[in-house]
């Protein structure tokens, strides 16, 4: 009969996503992954497979916490201008905090593993399809900005690219002075 498990999936994915994040799929040894969840090398493997299926799983587990938290800052009450700063304020706010200079795990990803492994490349468009979408209806909801929906997602797409953007000028270092500004500029030409 199987011991049951004695640990939190949801932590260790966690640790693991962390440890993905700061050093990359590559840079990322099985002995990091063992010591940031604090699990043996045989309790990762039962649970999560070989090392890419725990990358993946830690860059599904990204989207789960990361994204939900944007798209909840779009569907939130309020202005397409209202809805949008809220999501850049996510960026500004995350380069206050301690882990915040990671930058977003996603961005690593895409220039780590995306371009070689199309099981990271999914995740990732899937993701970025579904932040798309938030920013489409929270363009769309505002009533000053009731706008046809190709030029909305045109604009969401430009709202995407300052989105991530953003989070590797604030990976660079960037004071939060020069993200307030972007995020300022960027809401005075929606």
């Amino acid at each position: 009969m199987a011991r049951p498990r004695e640990f939190d999936p949801e932590e260790v994915l966690h640790a693991a996503m962390v440890a993905f994040w700061r050093k990359g799929y590559d840079g990322t040894s099985m002995r990091d992954l063992v010591g940031a969840t604090g699990l043996k090398k045989g309790s990762l493997y039962a649970a999560f497979g070989d090392k890419r299926s725990l990358y993946h799983a830690a860059l599904d587990h990204y989207g789960e916490r990361e994204l939900t938290a944007a798209v909840a800052a779009l569907r939130a009450p309020g202005s397409a201008g209202a809805r949008i700063g809220r999501l850049l304020d996510l960026v500004i706010d995350g380069a206050r905090g301690a882990g915040g200079r990671r930058g977003c795990f996603f961005c690593n990803a895409s220039n780590d593993q995306a371009p070689s492994d199309a099981t990271t490349k999914d995740i990732l468009s899937r993701n970025i399809e579904r932040l798309e979408s938030a920013l489409v209806a929270a363009l769309r909801a505002g009533k000053e900005h009731a706008c046809p929906t190709a030029t909305c997602r045109r604009k969401a797409r430009e709202l995407l690219a300052l989105y991530f953007g953003m989070q590797t000028v604030a990976k660079s270092g960037a004071s939060t002075d020069m993200l307030a500004d972007i995020k300022k500029s960027a809401l005075a030409a929606l």
